[in-house]
């Protein structure tokens, strides 16, 4: 008798991979809409409101965009001796690897970046740059952080600050938190 398989391995790949994911075009985005008034624009961080052609933040109104276009990417370089590891089963395909690639790879106005920085971190310095870079003019930033989305990775140095909890997995949790 065969093994049952689960309800995510019976989930036809080929045709999900083929699906267009997103937000129709056909859907006025707030971004549009700021950026018809004269605001520069940017997202940084998690977009997922697509990633095929027409659908990347780009091309719906976004000046600039810094980011990942799908659920979420590895904080850092699992191998980094100053990153903590946590994973779960469907993302762990992507988090045991020491690098981004495919959906979970950073990108810059649709230009892959080898981001070598933890990658909340990044999000905050990226978002810092374009404020002080538009401050003088009216500007609109969405800023959706990965954090806190598995893999549960974190700073030793925050993880050793969370000193009144003794599970490890919660102290990353905290840890990642506390990185916001």
């Amino acid at each position: 008798q065969a093994a049952r398989k689960s309800s995510f391995e019976q989930v036809d790949t080929a045709v999900y991979n083929h699906l267009q994911k997103g937000i129709p075009t056909s859907e006025i985005l707030l971004s549009q809409f700021m950026k018809q008034q004269g605001y520069a624009t940017a997202a940084i961080g998690k977009w997922h409101c697509g990633e095929s052609e027409g659908l990347q933040p780009w091309k719906r109104g976004f000046d600039y965009y810094y980011g990942t276009l799908t659920w979420g990417t590895i904080y850092a370089n699992v191998k980094d001796p100053n990153i903590l590891t946590r994973s779960y089963y469907f993302h762990t395909m992507n988090s045991e690897d020491t690098a981004r690639h495919g959906s979970i790879q950073i990108v810059r106005n649709g230009i892959v970046s080898e981001e070598k920085e933890y990658i909340t971190d990044r999000f905050k310095a990226e978002a810092i740059s374009f404020i002080d870079k538009n401050k003088k003019q009216p500007f609109f930033l969405y800023l959706p952080f990965t954090a806190v989305h598995d893999p549960f990775q974190a700073k030793k140095s925050d993880f050793n600050q969370i000193t009144t909890i003794t599970d490890t997995t919660e102290r990353i949790y905290l840890a990642i938190l506390k990185s916001l």
